[in-house]
């Protein structure tokens, strides 16, 4: 009941009138919420006039005039020796009504649409006669951010712009649609909408389709879950596939360790720091192995024990390095200098 009551003192939204501006001396102004904000994120300046910051009449009798929004204009007013403050009441309430609106007012809803800067940038280029660079310029954005803008503003058929203006369709799909004639962008929206697609399908839709021929393009959009959901393999599930890629590449690794022979060509210093870091990896290798065996027969006793002398034998994984042949079957895990010292 406590809270239903709070809330109700949200429910009055009025015209404000010209006795709910004023200018008050900045001793008057009481901060008791400032410390409700420590955030400080930074914010980029614009070129507008500061606003009046909000308060509030606080208190049983209303003795408090508390700022709701506008800490930081204050602390810069009155460190620049501002003593008249402009400010704009909100109704008065508890302090749990003005905590809310402390909240309130620092979390606007964005109303501008990327549309809404694609027209900007266009009415600076077509009205104001202003390049793209000096359009980006003047906004304080970056070229292909403009570039991108503009091609919203010019590109997108009528549809596809009322779906951006809505927020219904993202910048990003919203610029691989502007490649498109107004027929295609309608035809592939409305296949989207059809299929419930998502964001990551979609674009895979957008991206197939801008690159299909005509015949390509009418099975994509009869049938586009066969292309942005496809059925995984009953016999290869993705999971088992990438476990496979796994082993594969381990027992390579393996294979390539047992394999493994010094170039001739190598000074001595070199040749014992190769020997020295081949005997580390086999040792890692054997403990590796030795852990597997303790932890049960499950994963070794499923599989035949390699013969000794194998590649896969782990007792072989140390062999006695020759110089016979010079075996570079990968590179060379260190980048050695012939004089380096031994290990």
């Amino acid at each position: 009941m406590q809270s239903q009551n709070t809330l109700a003192g949200l429910a009055d939204h009025r015209i404000l009138s010209e006795a709910d501006f004023a200018y008050l001396d900045s001793d008057a102004l009481h901060t008791s919420f400032a410390d409700l904000r420590p955030g400080k994120p930074e914010c980029r300046r614009d070129h507008l006039n500061d606003l009046p910051i909000r308060v509030a009449h606080v208190g049983a009798d209303r003795e408090r005039i508390e700022v709701i929004d506008g800490f930081k204009r204050l602390a810069r007013w009155r460190a620049d020796g501002v003593t008249r403050i402009p400010v704009v009441f909100e109704p008065p309430g508890p302090p749990a009504v003005q905590k809310r609106r402390l909240l309130e007012a620092n979390s606007p809803p964005r109303m501008i649409t990327p549309l809404d800067e694609g027209r900007v940038v266009e009415s600076l280029i077509r009205k104001d006669k202003l390049t793209l660079k000096a359009a980006a310029h003047i906004l304080g954005r970056k070229t292909d951010w403009a570039a991108c803008r503009l091609a919203l503003a010019t590109k997108l058929s009528p549809r596809a712009a009322d779906r951006v203006a809505t927020r219904d369709l993202g910048p990003t799909h919203a610029r691989l649609l502007t490649a498109l004639s107004h027929t295609d962008q309608d035809v592939l929206l409305e296949t989207i909408s059809r299929h419930g697609l998502n964001g990551q399908e979609t674009t895979i839709l957008i991206q197939t389709f801008r690159i299909a021929d005509s015949t390509d393009r009418r099975n994509l959009l009869k049938d586009p879950l066969a292309t942005v959901r496809p059925t995984p393999s009953p016999i290869k599930s993705p999971r088992l596939a990438e476990i496979e890629r796994t082993l594969e590449g381990i027992g390579r690794a393996l294979s390539d360790l047992h394999h493994l022979r010094i170039p001739p060509d190598l000074s001595a210093a070199e040749r014992r720091r190769i020997e020295a870091l081949h005997r580390q990896v086999c040792q890692e290798a054997i403990e590796v192995a030795h852990q597997l065996e303790r932890q049960g027969p499950s994963l070794v006793s499923s599989t035949p024990r390699p013969e000794a002398g194998s590649h896969m034998d782990v007792g072989g994984l140390m062999p006695e390095m020759t110089t016979e042949r010079a075996l570079p079957v990968a590179p060379l895990p260190l980048n050695l200098q012939a004089d380096g010292p031994s290990p």
